[in-house]
């Protein structure tokens, strides 16, 4: 497996963890269909929620950080994803996209900062 895809995997496994511990609950992972996929759908059950959750994560700065890394042809495919999971499931609550960024801080240390960007607007 490339690092590029570990480190993909670890922002995931990260963010899900983030997300239980914070009282969501997990209702799919990568969740896919011909418009895009959703790294994470889940349910805030206090705030009687469904959010889907972008999670971006960098190793350096060397291209930006991870927030910096989303574009809009992804923003794109994420809106129209959410959209298609609404429709197919017929959704009947409230709905938030959220965008979740882990950044290393330290090239030597296992320091990363996770940021939970809470209701992106999705043009």
């Amino acid at each position: 497996m490339e690092i590029r895809q570990k480190t993909g995997n670890f922002g995931e496994r990260a963010a899900q963890q983030y997300l239980r511990r914070r009282g969501y609950l997990l209702i799919a992972l990568n969740w896919r269909c011909l418009v895009g996929e959703i790294d994470i759908i889940a349910y805030h059950i206090i705030r009687r929620c469904l959010v889907f959750v972008e999670v971006r994560t960098r190793r350096g700065d060397k291209f930006g950080t991870a927030e910096e890394s989303i574009t809009r042809q992804k923003m794109s495919h994420w809106s129209g994803a959410a959209s298609t999971f609404i429709d197919k499931y017929q959704v009947n609550c409230s709905v938030r996209c959220d965008l979740i960024c882990l950044d290393k801080l330290d090239k030597k240390e296992a320091i990363w900062q996770l940021r939970q960007l809470k209701n992106i607007l999705l043009e």
